[in-house]
């Protein structure tokens, strides 16, 4: 894909999704995953563990059926293909490498700008805690990671900060540039309705407003916002995000899957 403006926008998705197709016409690891599907078996007849839907009766694939989907490839491909179908839409080829340049560069937020794949331990220093989990092991007082997906989203999108009982999950900036203007590229992940209705959120920046309370977009996509140039004028910035109050339980909470902070 990035040799697209060499080789044509429509030749480079060819041979992008013949590399993905590796994963299909050379599978892996077929005694691995022979000895997998052995202690399925073995697991049902000695505890009637239910790993899948029509060999031992599961509810669901998402309640723990995962022999289902031992064949899904851990890759992007789903939301890749989707976007090379909205590329060979296109008739311009300016437009077409356009799109590209998007798919290729996704994760980049620019000169002077962050982003994070937030529900990785690796990636959540921006995360700020809360109570340790020895002290609260329900989340009343700290973010979680938590994990939810389809097989369009992209990996990014499977996990993600969440805040439980009204908590607001935080991410904080340090070495801004405080005479710069700043966006803020967020996609809100997990669940998209909660019993029959959108699931709201919030975003503020030091207590400013950086969108009121929302539906999230169904389906998911990124979604950007300018952050209140007031937020950034000490170099450091906490944005906030917050679920709908009131909805008793646990509720939903804002579920950060992507962030992005770019300098305009």
């Amino acid at each position: 894909l990035r040799a697209a403006r060499d080789a044509g926008a429509l030749l480079a998705l060819e041979r992008a999704e013949a590399v993905l197709e590796r994963a299909h016409s050379q599978p892996v690891a077929a005694p691995l995953r022979q000895r997998v599907f052995e202690l399925a078996e073995a697991l049902y007849q000695s505890i009637r563990m239910q790993l899948d839907v029509e060999r031992y009766r599961a509810i669901s694939v998402g309640r723990g059926a995962n022999l289902a989907t031992i064949d899904v490839p851990l890759h992007d491909g789903a939301w890749l293909r989707a976007a090379f179908a909205r590329v060979r839409a296109e008739s311009d080829e300016a437009k077409r490498l356009a799109e590209i340049d998007r798919v290729v560069g996704w994760t980049d937020p620019g000169p002077g700008g962050f982003y994070d794949d937030l529900g990785k331990a690796a990636a959540d220093a921006r995360v700020v805690p809360g109570r340790a989990y020895a002290e609260d092991p329900q989340y009343f007082d700290a973010p979680l990671v938590a994990f939810g997906c389809r097989r369009e989203y992209r990996l990014s999108w499977c996990d993600y900060v969440d805040g439980l009982y009204g908590y607001e999950a935080k991410l904080a900036y340090t070495g801004l540039d405080p005479a710069a203007a700043y966006r803020v590229r967020i996609v809100y992940s997990g669940a998209l309705r909660d019993r029959g209705r959108p699931v709201q959120v919030r975003l503020s920046a030091d207590g400013l407003e950086v969108h009121p309370m929302m539906p999230k977009p169904d389906p998911l996509q990124p979604v950007e916002f300018d952050v209140p140039a007031e937020a950034v004028r000490d170099g450091a910035l906490t944005l906030t995000c917050a679920g709908e109050p009131g909805r008793g339980g646990p509720g939903r909470g804002c579920q950060m899957a992507e962030v992005w902070l770019m300098r305009r």
